[in-house]
C-alpha cells in the first residue's frame, strides 16, 4: 500500500519523464548493439575473404565462438526491444489502474491506494540488454583473438611488384644534366 502525498498527476509526469528518458537511452543502446555486432559479423567475413584466405585449422573454433557471441548479442537486443515494449505497455496499465485506484479512493474517502507495480517484463528486458553486452563482448574478443592468430606473417606475404635497386650518386647526376645542357644548346 501507498500513499499518494500531493497531485497524483505530478509523480505520474514524473515518472513518464523519467521512463521516457530511459527508454530513449535504451533505444540507443539496443542499436549500437545490434550495430556493432552486425559490423562485426561483417569484418569478419571480409577479414576471411581478404586476409586469412586459409585461416589455420586450429583457430577455426575461436572464429564460431565469436560468431555464436555475436549473433547472441543480436538475437537477445531483439528480444529485449520485444520485451521492453511489452513492458512499456504494462507500465500504462499499471498506471491507469493507479490513477483509477486514487479517484476510488478519493470517492470513499480513503487515501490508501493499492496497486501491484509489478512489472517482469521490465526485468526481462534488462536481464537481456545484459546478455546482449556481454555476448557481444565475448564475440568480440574471439574475434580478435582470430584475427590476431591469423594475421600473415612477413615470410607468407608475397611480393607482388619487383624491386630493383637504383644507385642514384651526385656525381653521375650532375655529368648527366651536364651532358643533356649541352645536347640541347648545340643545334
Amino acid at each position: 500500500m501507498r500513499r499518494h502525498d500531493g497531485n497524483v498527476f505530478a509523480q505520474i509526469g514524473v515518472k513518464t519523464s523519467d521512463e521516457r528518458c530511459a527508454l530513449e537511452i535504451s533505444g540507443r543502446y539496443d542499436q549500437w548493439i545490434l550495430t556493432l555486432s552486425g559490423g562485426a559479423l561483417a569484418i569478419s567475413l571480409a577479414f576471411l575473404e581478404k586476409i586469412a584466405v586459409k585461416p589455420a585449422a586450429s583457430t577455426l573454433f575461436l572464429l564460431g565462438w565469436a560468431w555464436v557471441g555475436l549473433i547472441v548479442a543480436m538475437l537477445s537486443a531483439l528480444i529485449a526491444i520485444l520485451f521492453s515494449q511489452y513492458g512499456l505497455h504494462r507500465r500504462t496499465e499499471l498506471i491507469d489502474a493507479e490513477y483509477k485506484a486514487f479517484c476510488e479512493s478519493q470517492v470513499s474517502g480513503n487515501s490508501a491506494i493499492g496497486v501491484c507495480n509489478s512489472n517482469f517484463m521490465v526485468r526481462i528486458a534488462d536481464k537481456l540488454n545484459w546478455v546482449s553486452v556481454l555476448a557481444f563482448v565475448v564475440g568480440v574478443g574471439f574475434l580478435c583473438r582470430f584475427a590476431f592468430a591469423n594475421l600473415p606473417s612477413e615470410k607468407s606475404v608475397p611480393s607482388h611488384a619487383p624491386t630493383t635497386n637504383v644507385n642514384i650518386s651526385a656525381a653521375s647526376f650532375a655529368l648527366s644534366f651536364t651532358n643533356s645542357a649541352q645536347t640541347s644548346t648545340n643545334p
